[in-house]
């Protein structure tokens, strides 16, 4: 998901210069890194309901360190892979209602517009005291730069065509691991599983119906 989305937002930035679409598929490809980068990193929440945290943490960690030999990449400590750094990306992302109260309630926010997709060109707010320039504290920054693949999110910076690349190397790996287990794994399913129907059998077509309807009389 992650590859195709970012092609999609490079193509609407740089072919058609569609920048509300390069953004929408942008977001959709950070998304898609987030739940690797989970998967493959893990840190467990307090919110959890089930075990300690310890023993949360301690399976989590098992689990990635597993799936990270079959998929051949290195533990984050021995990688400079952006597929790891996502995580600030995501942070950002989710909190977007935090970095906002900050931008406006304090001084040390030097950019606080919505998406923008750029030449490399940005606008920043002047601080008394402190360079023109952008620094590690230009809090705030929301910049796609598609001539150079990068982004600039808050304080962080993620080289977008490393992550493609490291991303379709995983892809790869992936498909590999994928081919190795099935000729490795006998038997069938370990769950007592059934096929269950989550509709209305008399009119299966009635909500998506019902949503054309009101769609359609919403753009009229």
């Amino acid at each position: 998901m992650f590859i195709a989305s970012f092609e999609d937002a490079m193509d609407a930035a740089l072919q058609s210069s569609e920048f509300d679409a390069a953004v929408r598929h942008l977001q959709g490809a950070l998304f898609a890194a987030t739940i690797i980068n989970r998967i493959l990193d893990p840190h467990v929440r307090n919110r959890e309901e089930w075990g300690s945290k310890a023993d949360r943490t301690r399976l989590a960690t098992e689990r990635a360190a597993r799936l990270r030999v079959l998929i051949d990449l290195d533990a984050p400590e021995l990688s400079d892979s952006p597929l790891y750094d996502i995580r600030g990306v995501r942070d950002g992302l989710e909190h977007v209602d935090e970095r906002l109260d900050r931008a406006y309630h304090s001084d040390e926010a030097r950019h606080v517009g919505p998406w923008n997709v750029s030449d490399g060109s940005m606008v920043l707010r002047q601080i008394e005291g402190r360079d023109s320039d952008i620094d590690d504290d230009s809090s705030g920054l929301r910049l796609f730069l598609p001539l150079q693949g990068l982004l600039l999110y808050d304080r962080g910076v993620i080289d977008l065509f490393h992550l493609d690349e490291d991303m379709r190397v995983l892809q790869e790996n992936c498909a590999t691991a994928m081919e190795s287990l099935r000729m490795r794994t006998r038997g069938g399913t370990f769950l007592d599983a059934r096929v269950v129907t989550y509709v209305d059998e008399d009119n299966p077509l009635g909500r998506l119906m019902q949503w054309e309807r009101v769609r359609r009389g919403s753009s009229s």
